[in-house]
Formats: structure tokens, sequence, C-alpha cells
């Protein structure tokens, strides 16, 4: 089954360090068979008092692959630099 991982950025504060995790975290993802369905930072609030300022969708085959991915070493080595460099939420969805 599916697993999507929804990523809202709110604000970015340290664009240095958020580069350098980006820089590193896709072929990470791609190690785990992720694959980025979407990735922007044209958004267009519709309802609601919600307006991030960018939006990621990633899907990968199995929840088990998600996690192995942010479980991974090679993760672990990056994940201060996004900890460090933005304000955000994200969720696992699951598609049945």
């Amino acid at each position: 089954m599916a697993a999507y991982l929804i990523i809202e950025i709110e604000s970015i504060h340290n664009p240095e360090n958020y580069d350098i995790y980006l820089s590193k975290v896709k072929d990470i993802i791609l190690k785990f068979e992720g694959k980025y369905l979407l990735k922007s930072e044209h958004i267009i609030p519709f309802s609601g008092n919600w307006n991030p300022e960018r939006f990621i969708i990633i899907i990968f085959p199995t929840i088990e692959k998600l996690k192995a991915c942010f479980s991974s070493k090679e993760y672990i080595e990056i994940k201060a630099y996004r900890e460090s460099s933005v304000q955000g939420k994200a969720m696992i969805i699951e598609n049945n």
C-alpha cells in the first residue's frame, strides 16, 4: 500500500542550511524508492488561514520504505540541517 509524505514548510529562517539539506535529501529519498509528486512555492490560499511558504508531496511504495528512509543513517546525518532551517509540519497518509 502506497504511503504519502505531505510536508508544509511554514517558513525558512536559515536558507543556507536548508540548501545543504535539499542538496542531500533527494538521493536518500530515491534510494528508498521515494518519488517527488509535488514541490512548489507557488501556492495560492483558497480557504481558511493557510498560507505555507512551500509544499511537498512524496510517495513511497510502502510505509515501511518511508519509515526506513527517514530512520536511515544517511538521513539522520543530514536531519539537523532541516531542523535548524525551517518551521513546518509533516504527515504520513496511507492510500487504501
